[in-house]
């Protein structure tokens, strides 16, 4: 199955057997001017997994989809990062992994991530040294080990606070946007760039 078979999937932030939110795809008709058909792929079913899904999904290799909770993650409850990759067989059974725990030092409640070509994962999160967000990258070490999740850089207001939305990664650095922040007579938010 590739990642076409599930396309367009998206994260519901509520709902699902348990309330915690889901994972679900939605499928053109069959016929013209039917009706799209909606299918639930994964339920999350408890903090420990994390809970309140982002809506956006990220497309990596081979059809495996990422993501990011804002809430849950075992007993931290800040956050955590997520896989689901598909099966080997058609029909098969989706698997959901863990990725990474949030928590004070490394952000709380992680935005949308965007996925480099070498695997890696960038993202945004509350907190930060100035308590106004910060940037980050999730990475993989060891396999079936959780990643690393690096601070690349804490926002401290005149450069923006409160990042909003995903992060746009060029051959020059990443670009994002900030809800807050900026010229501080404004407070009104800014653009900015994070360089390696």
């Amino acid at each position: 199955m590739s990642i076409h078979d599930l396309w367009p999937a998206l994260a519901a932030l509520g709902g699902g057997a348990s309330g915690f939110g889901t994972i679900f795809q939605v499928a053109p008709p069959t016929v013209a001017g039917g009706e799209w058909t909606e299918s639930v792929v994964y339920t999350f079913t408890d903090l420990a997994g994390g809970s309140s899904p982002q809506v956006g999904l990220t497309a990596g290799k081979d059809g495996v989809l990422y993501g990011t909770t804002p809430s849950g993650s075992g007993r931290s409850l800040y956050g955590t990062a997520f896989e689901f990759a598909p099966p080997a067989e058609t029909g098969g059974t989706w698997t959901f992994t863990s990725l990474a725990n949030f928590g004070p030092a490394r952000g709380t409640m992680p935005n949308l991530v965007t996925l480099n070509k070498a695997g890696a994962l960038y993202g945004t999160a509350a907190g930060g040294s100035s308590n106004d967000g910060l940037i980050f990258q999730l990475k993989s070490s060891t396999a079936g080990q959780p990643w690393t999740v690096t601070v690349l850089q804490s926002l401290s207001g005149t450069d923006g606070a409160t990042p909003v939305g995903s992060l746009l990664l060029s051959t020059s650095g990443l670009y994002g946007a900030a809800l807050y922040g900026g010229d501080p007579n404004c407070n009104c938010g800014a653009v900015y760039e994070v360089v390696p």
